[in-house]
């Protein structure tokens, strides 16, 4: 059972985005649950990690718990025509990109993955704090911050991609990378 808490976590997180799904609305249960996504987001790797379960696995796990919060929050903003039509020429094309990273990753180490890379990891943050900037009236910044993210990630995430070794486990960012190979 132990070994599994990390699974057990992010499949909590899948349920809590689907369940985002049936919502026509950012509201307070909305955002209560919301938060709990993020928060399981939070913890599940480290848990993973203490308990010594990390695997291919619980990563893919990891992102269709993602995909799945943020698919919802993208289904509300997207019926309420709160997203520019900028914000989705400049972030879709940086999404398709690292996911692209997964097909190159696939070619070269027979396995699909994605990097959970340093900037991706921000990516993360501003699209997660994206409804509290919608409530706060500060959605556009949040956007701005999100698209530049997802910018520096597919370039971060395809470098790392492509010159590591062993990107699963080499480095979380172009930075680290370098670092290492000095």
């Amino acid at each position: 059972m132990k070994k599994q808490l990390a699974n057990i976590i992010t499949s909590a997180r899948i349920i809590g985005a689907v369940v985002l799904f049936f919502f026509k609305d950012v509201n307070g249960a909305f955002l209560c649950i919301y938060a709990f996504c993020g928060l399981t987001d939070l913890i599940d790797g480290p848990v993973a990690r203490k308990t010594q379960s990390e695997s291919s696995a619980g990563a893919l796990l990891d992102t269709v718990g993602d995909i799945a919060t943020y698919v919802a929050l993208a289904k509300i903003l997207l019926s309420k025509h709160l997203v520019p039509s900028w914000v989705l020429c400049w972030y879709i094309p940086a999404a398709v990109s690292i996911l692209c990273s997964g097909f190159i990753a696939f070619a070269r180490f027979r396995h699909f993955f994605v990097i959970h890379s340093l900037f991706g990891k921000l990516m993360g943050l501003t699209a997660f704090l994206m409804p509290f900037a919608l409530r706060f009236g500060i959605i556009i910044p949040c956007f701005v911050a999100m698209c530049v993210t997802a910018t520096v990630s597919a370039i971060e995430t395809a470098v790392i991609t492509v010159k590591s070794e062993d990107p699963e486990h080499d480095a979380a960012s172009i930075a680290g990378m370098i670092i290492k190979n000095r």
